[in-house]
């Protein structure tokens, strides 16, 4: 990575070393860009204050770096760098706090410190970058308190992330104070609260929302059409998991096309949102536990044609899913999810398409799905035989099972998983003997924390390493995992002890904030709320894909590539 730099006769010039950007006039360095990546990273200690003679940089991007550190803190020096506009040390390891010094930085423009193990209170001088236009704290191992009021008159501002931290107490954005913001993301942050409803009105002042994200805390309140009115940018809308309530005119239109909505154990129902009939373009939708306790309209079924992720589990849906021949748009979905709700008849082959279907039904009085294709007579001893029925995800009509699929290709199939089962099975005892371990036998035992933190131990001899999980791949994750504990035959509640201690990155805090707030917290919970969080990782949220690609280029190009206008606009000298 740092191969071009050479302080010897055949390379003096500094500005021709890669990662490293001058000024063509003055020869001043305004470009650092020593951004890792999974195969490149720097390793060892980085110390920023040797940076701080560089008085005309502009940029500084150190992020990426794992395992390498930047020292205990990020050094009150950093306040020295007076032409600095973008300031990037996400996914490395700084274990101090945000120094106050950070507020000196008058003409910062982008700050990114998300994942890097800060802890301790915002400083309330972060307010004072009137020119800050992206901020994210998000992940961090323990940054708590209360949200500054500060950052609510940064009027700049178009990106602000403070996701997945330990806040606390009031949101403190009044209106009209952040009229560019487009996405505003404080889901994972357990005890924040709505002050009082005024602070609902000022939704509507936020008219170019494109993504809001206020999950898995305890807001209150009651959300009508009035607060949304104005926003007709919005593509992204996630307020799962708090103690809020739509409260919707069965005539409202919305001024807006969701590609992302979230409103799991929220207050929707009895009936089902007649408003969601305007929403023909979704790729995830989650309103699982809402309180619907009604029928399905056909039109619902025929708005799927972009779907990727669906989430209706938990409610009191009714009635008889319709066979409609649904041409997917773009993909085939990753996840639909229709557990323990009333649906009943034959399941049609259009949901055959998904990579995971989930029709469990966790109380047998609601069983009333049939499996097979219309116009045939149900196979009762399919039905009983189906692989993984009692799992939080069903796999039975996961991709082989196509539009022309017969009850006897299920049964082949699955005898076929059976056997493959037992071979891989066997394999695995196999190296585990070859480790100098015993295979799985009655007295085999979990091992303790131990030196490796994540190790399942047999016996006390060889341990197999339970894979680290940082939130990608969560079905090969899985997988792995069931094979390791059902070949040591690890106890239920021993799995999610022992999964907690596989978490690293951003999937340790979400598994924090699960194990806090989750009401099932077995390992077939955790399992499907894996699955179910993590689907998309790879290509991240809507509005990440379009706010946070890499960036890359001069130090004129360096805005992130995006649809947000604003954050196109290069810097200028």
């Amino acid at each position: 990575m740092l191969s071009t730099w050479r302080d010897d006769q055949n390379d003096t010039d500094c500005c021709r070393w890669k990662g490293i950007e001058c000024n063509n006039e003055t020869g001043n360095v305004e470009m650092v860009d020593l951004r890792g990546s999974e195969s490149h990273y720097l390793s060892g200690s980085i110390n920023i204050a040797s940076l701080v003679g560089l008085h005309k940089l502009k940029y500084l991007d150190l992020s990426s770096n794992h395992p390498s550190s930047l020292g205990d803190q990020i050094p009150p020096s950093i306040g020295s760098f007076q032409s600095l506009r973008y300031l990037n040390l996400s996914l490395t390891i700084l274990l101090g706090t945000i120094p106050y010094e950070l507020g000196n930085l008058s003409k910062l423009e982008y700050l990114d410190l998300k994942e890097t193990y800060l802890h301790g209170e915002i400083p309330s001088k972060l307010g004072k970058l009137s020119s800050l236009r992206y901020l994210d704290l998000s992940a961090n191992l323990d940054i708590y308190g209360e949200i500054p009021s500060q950052l609510g008159s940064l009027s700049h501002l178009r990106y602000l992330d403070l996701s997945y931290n330990e806040l606390s107490g009031t949101l403190p954005f009044q209106v009209g104070n952040l009229p560019l913001l487009h996405s505003l993301k404080l889901d994972g942050n357990s005890d924040l609260k709505i002050k009082d409803e005024n602070w609902l009105s000022s939704l509507s002042s936020l008219t170019t929302l494109i993504g809001v994200y206020l999950e898995e805390n305890y807001l209150e309140g009651d959300i009508n059409e009035l607060h949304l009115t104005n926003l007709s940018q919005l593509i992204e809308l996630d307020l799962s998991d708090n103690s809020l309530s739509l409260n919707f005119a069965t005539t409202w239109t919305p001024p807006f096309q969701l590609l992302k909505l979230g409103l799991a154990s929220y207050k929707l129902g009895p009936n089902f949102p007649s408003w969601l009939q305007t929403q023909s373009q979704q790729e995830f939708q989650d309103i699982s536990d809402a309180g619907i306790n009604d029928f399905v309209p056909n039109w619902f079924w025929n708005k799927l044609q972009f779907i990727r992720e669906m989430n209706m589990s938990y409610n009191g849906l009714k009635g008889v899913i319709p066979n409609l021949t649904i041409k997917f748009v773009l993909h085939d979905p990753e996840a639909i999810i229709l557990n323990s709700n009333k649906l009943e008849g034959i399941i049609p082959t259009f949901l055959s398409h998904a990579r995971t279907l989930d029709l469990v039904c966790r109380n047998q009085e609601n069983c009333r799905f049939a499996v097979g294709v219309p116009n045939q007579e149900p196979d009762q001893e399919v039905i009983k035989n189906l692989p993984f029925q009692e799992t939080v995800v069903s796999r039975c009509c996961q991709n082989r099972v196509g539009m022309k699929a017969q009850i006897g290709a299920v049964r082949s199939d699955y005898a076929a998983i059976r056997q493959n089962y037992a071979e891989i099975r066997q394999d695995l005892q196999e190296i585990i003997r070859m480790l100098g371990g015993r295979g799985h036998n009655q007295d085999d035992q979990p091992c303790d924390r131990g030196e490796e933190r994540h190790a399942v131990q047999p016996n006390g001899k060889k341990r197999v390493e339970l894979p680290t999980f940082e939130g990608f791949d969560p079905f090969g994750w899985v997988s792995n995992a069931e094979k390791l504990f059902e070949l040591q035959g690890v106890a239920e509640e021993e799995r999610v002890r022992l999964t907690e201690f596989s978490m690293e990155g951003s999937a340790h805090y979400w598994f924090k904030a699960w194990k806090a707030k989750a009401k099932n917290r077995s390992w077939e919970g955790l399992k499907g709320a894996m699955v179910w969080r993590f689907g998309e990782r790879n290509s991240g949220t809507i509005v990440d894909r379009v706010a946070t690609n890499k960036q890359s280029g001069t130090m004129e190009e360096y805005a992130p590539t995006s649809t947000m206008r604003e954050l196109q606009e290069p810097i200028h000298n």
